[in-house]
């Protein structure tokens, strides 16, 4: 089906702009997205970014975000902020934590999103 295409090309994205264009084809053939596809265009816009910021994982934990990167301290550097503190852990991993507690569901990826859009990070 079309629909089955657009997820597996969303998959493949490498740039946001590719996630912006199926985002308009999906919601111009589909209508308005169901929470779902949206989520999944949440994560194939973080995906591409923690790529661009040499974020190799992001991983939800209980109070706080594990992040790797073989460039740990550049990646880092990314989540620190007002109501963050970043922990590195070792030469590859560091802990985000927000103040207040980790924001619930597709809050945490638009949180994780404007983050990295706001700091990147040269490669």
């Amino acid at each position: 089906s079309h629909r089955l295409d657009l997820y597996k090309r969303l998959s493949m994205v490498v740039s946001t702009d590719q996630v912006d264009s199926i985002e308009a084809e999906m919601e111009d053939r589909f209508g308005p997205l169901p929470a779902e596809a949206r989520q999944f265009m949440l994560t194939a816009r973080l995906r591409v970014l923690a790529f661009e910021n040499g974020i190799s994982m992001i991983l939800r934990r209980k109070d706080h975000i594990l992040i790797q990167s073989s460039r740990i301290e550049e990646a880092a550097f990314a989540f620190e902020g007002t109501g963050r503190t970043v922990r590195i852990l070792d030469q590859r991993d560091a802990a985000v934590f927000f103040e207040g507690g980790l924001p619930e569901g597709t809050a945490l990826l638009e949180s994780l999103i404007n983050i990295l859009q706001q700091t990147p990070v040269s490669i």
